[in-house]
């Protein structure tokens, strides 16, 4: 199942992986224009879609990588203060 965001770009995206998935092949429900991001993270994680596109700036959201806007990387040579 693929969805999307309710917005035009989301939408587009979404048309275009169900697009590319069926050309493939491969069986696909599409759920583009599903919703807002809280509504297609629940979602996600209730497994009603399997996938949709999204900005890189909510994978932390998705992620719940804690209050820092950087994930953390592990041990690297990476400058991290823990605040926003």
């Amino acid at each position: 199942m693929v969805g999307s965001k309710i917005d035009a770009e989301g939408a587009l995206r979404g048309t275009m992986i169900v697009k590319l998935l069926s050309a493939g092949g491969i069986p696909v429900t599409d759920k583009v224009g599903f919703g807002t991001t809280p509504v297609a993270r629940m979602a996600t994680m209730a497994g009603e879609i399997d996938l949709y596109p999204e900005y890189t700036g909510n994978g932390g959201f998705f992620l719940e990588l804690g209050r820092s806007r950087r994930p953390q990387c592990g041990p690297c040579p990476c400058p991290s203060s823990g605040s926003d």
